[in-house]
């Protein structure tokens, strides 16, 4: 499970990084709702690596059974990840 979390979670903070660092850059001169897009697929797309990191456990490492909890606690960490990668970024950002 460590390595599952580990993998997702860090791919999810890549994301979520690359795509603000576009979004603050090359977005300066956009109109502000598009930039909202901009913002809110970015979440999208990181968090996506939720639900693959759950299924990938479940399918390759759990024998295709998962409970609930389980999930629950996967799909935490994982996000736990991204958004302390996120805050360290919006910390730099702001500094």
């Amino acid at each position: 499970m460590r390595n599952t979390v580990l993998r997702y979670g860090v791919y999810s903070a890549i994301t979520i990084c690359v795509l603000s660092f576009a979004g603050w850059f090359l977005g300066q001169h956009l109109d502000y709702s598009i930039q909202e897009v901009i913002g809110y697929t970015s979440m999208v797309v990181s968090l996506l690596f939720v639900f693959f990191g759950i299924k990938y456990f479940r399918d390759k490492e759990n024998d295709g059974v998962i409970s609930f909890g389980k999930a629950l606690f996967i799909g935490i960490l994982i996000s736990l990840i991204a958004a302390l990668a996120f805050g360290v970024l919006d910390v730099i950002y702001i500094q």
